[in-house]
């Protein structure tokens, strides 16, 4: 028998929570990525998505979104 299955309504719907908010977690630097404009937002999604269920690629994702995360606008001199 399927896991699934056996689950009545009201486990399913707990089921299917945890697993949305363990997506959301799992793609966490990709989202800090995408939404403080990181130069390098594809690469850290791509990082992410491949061995982001490694806790240590996980990890770097997650530092690398947070380092450094906005673009400077071209053409502005730095300080």
């Amino acid at each position: 028998m399927s896991l699934l299955a056996n689950l009545d309504g009201v486990n399913l719907w707990v089921v299917a929570l945890v697993l949305f908010v363990a997506g959301c977690v799992y793609l966490l630097p990709s989202v800090v990525a995408a939404s403080t404009r990181h130069r390098h937002t594809a690469a850290i999604a791509a990082l992410n998505v491949l061995l982001g269920w490694t806790i240590a690629g996980w990890l770097i994702a997650f530092v690398w979104a947070l380092v450094n995360p906005v673009r400077r606008p071209q053409g502005h001199a730095t300080r």
